[in-house]
């Protein structure tokens, strides 16, 4: 059997993966076990890297911490709950 050469698409994964950490920030829960200080100190971090132009794409749980980072707010709904 002769192998087909892979496409275009997947050799090009890699160098988006790669524009794209330049340009976006993520975080998961980071305030989830920090005291107060330290929670203002990543709110500055998240802030700071806005300001750099850089995407920040987080999950958070508290709403009053989102309203002080976010721009936009999407919300998933809990997978216990029937989705209509």
């Amino acid at each position: 059997l002769r192998r087909q050469p892979p496409a275009i698409g997947p050799l090009q994964y890699p160098e988006v993966a790669r524009k794209i950490r330049r340009s976006v920030t993520g975080y998961d829960e980071p305030t989830a076990s920090l005291d107060g200080r330290n929670a203002t100190a990543v709110k500055n971090k998240i802030l700071q890297a806005k300001k750099t132009g850089r995407a920040v794409l987080a999950a958070f749980h508290d709403p009053d911490f989102i309203a002080q980072v976010a721009d936009r707010q999407y919300s998933i709904p809990s997978l216990s709950e029937p989705v209509p």
